[in-house]
């Protein structure tokens, strides 16, 4: 089979989708081109995807944008007031790949027998459907997350977001997401003959990535950056309480925050409340790194913010259930997050109840050194990037028919 992949992320621009995306296309059989980005301004790693696979063709074409269009960006993150439509960056890269590919696709006499789009950002989709108009084959859209449904989409970005997202779902002949939650949330607003379209995909790990090395006792790491809502203000309450209840258990007890945070996100005022010295705070690592702190990790953190609808399933997750180590997962509990980490035997707490943080990191304390690693693994191993590129070439098969 071969495979036509449009995805502005990718490696080495130092993405989350970079890091699934290009696990996903160097674990199919067959040949695979793929269209990406190439952008000065972005962040680099080349420890995500050290070298590619033989059979995958990559195409990356340069993206920049305007001084103009860059300040509407930063408006649109900062008042969160104007559509999206408007400040998308990615948008001139998006209406230049078609062209760049009908004319190399030729020139390579490769001729693809299907096409998948990779998002965020949904450029990526954009393309994908000028494509599918000139190729007539059948294409895979990966939304990944909830696009017109996100949480985090300004209102007025709503109706023009709505109008870009059915026009994919309504051209693709799948369409895929990570979570079943995030396919009955994005689905439920179509009728009978589209909502057929859809499939879960999960994200994936690759266990051969982790060292095999023991935990570092007392160590608690997050990984991972914190944003607009999010904020590490609820395990904060939570470990305040314990502190407070249980002072002894703090003794050697180490929380490590790895990637971005600003200092607005950081409430002072809880951190006061806490142990001196318990709680640091650490830059950006690259990928190969992030793998050796979570691999060495006494116990891993997930907070999220609390929400009516949390149907994520964050990338970082998936590491965190290929590592085998004990996860404490601060998120709504009816989440994605949340029945993900339960099935892999880890703690769930409400990010609006201290006391239920509480009770779950003291519960871990008293757990974390007998902790079995092989039964998280096995618990887990529905994630392993070997069964997940085998459900992928089963939906392959399927819009193939």
């Amino acid at each position: 089979m071969k495979l036509l992949a449009i995805s502005f992320a990718f490696p080495p621009d130092s993405y989350p989708r970079s890091i699934q995306v290009s696990r996903l296309l160097s674990a199919l059989p067959g040949e695979c081109m793929i269209f990406c980005s190439s952008d000065d301004s972005a962040p680099k790693d080349d420890t995500i995807l050290p070298s590619a696979p033989e059979g995958m063709h990559i195409e990356r074409l340069p993206f920049s944008a305007s001084f103009l269009r860059r300040c509407l960006w930063k408006l649109c993150r900062n008042v969160g007031g104007l559509p999206r439509s408007l400040s998308r960056l990615e948008t001139g890269w998006s209406n230049s790949v078609t062209k760049i590919a009908l004319a190399k696709l030729s020139q390579e006499k490769f001729a693809p027998d299907i096409l998948v789009s990779f998002g965020e950002p949904p450029a990526s989709h954009a393309t994908a459907l000028a494509l599918k108009n000139e190729l007539k084959i059948p294409w895979i859209a990966h939304l990944s997350d909830p696009w017109s449904d996100s949480p985090y989409l300004p209102r007025l970005a709503k109706k023009e977001e709505l109008r870009r997202e059915r026009m994919v779902v309504e051209t693709a002949d799948a369409v895929v997401v990570t979570s079943q939650e995030t396919l009955e949330l994005v689905s439920a607003k179509y009728p009978p003959a589209l909502q057929k379209k859809f499939r879960v995909l999960h994200h994936a790990f690759a266990a051969s990535r982790f060292p095999v090395i023991p935990p570092e006792h007392g160590i608690l790491r997050h990984i991972g950056s914190f944003y607009g809502i999010r904020t590490p203000s609820p395990f904060f309450k939570g470990l305040a309480e314990l502190a407070a209840a249980r002072p002894a258990l703090m003794n050697n007890l180490k929380i490590e925050f790895i990637g971005g945070i600003k200092e607005k996100l950081i409430d002072k005022t809880l951190l006061a409340k806490l142990p001196p010295g318990i709680i640091s705070f650490n830059a950006h690592v690259p990928y190969k790194k992030s793998l050796n702190l979570i691999g060495a990790a006494w116990g891993l953190l997930i907070i999220d913010a609390m929400a009516k609808n949390s149907v994520f399933f964050p990338s970082k997750l998936v590491e965190y259930l290929g590592s085998g180590r004990p996860v404490i997962a601060i998120t709504p509990k009816n989440s994605a997050s949340a029945r993900i980490v339960r099935e892999a035997g880890g703690w769930v707490a409400s990010p609006d109840s201290p006391l239920e943080i509480a009770a779950a990191i003291e519960d871990f304390l008293s757990k974390a050194d007998n902790w079995d690693q092989s039964a998280a693994r096995t618990a887990a191993s529905q994630y392993e990037i070997a069964k997940v590129s085998e459900r992928f070439g089963e939906i392959c098969e399927e819009v193939l028919q």
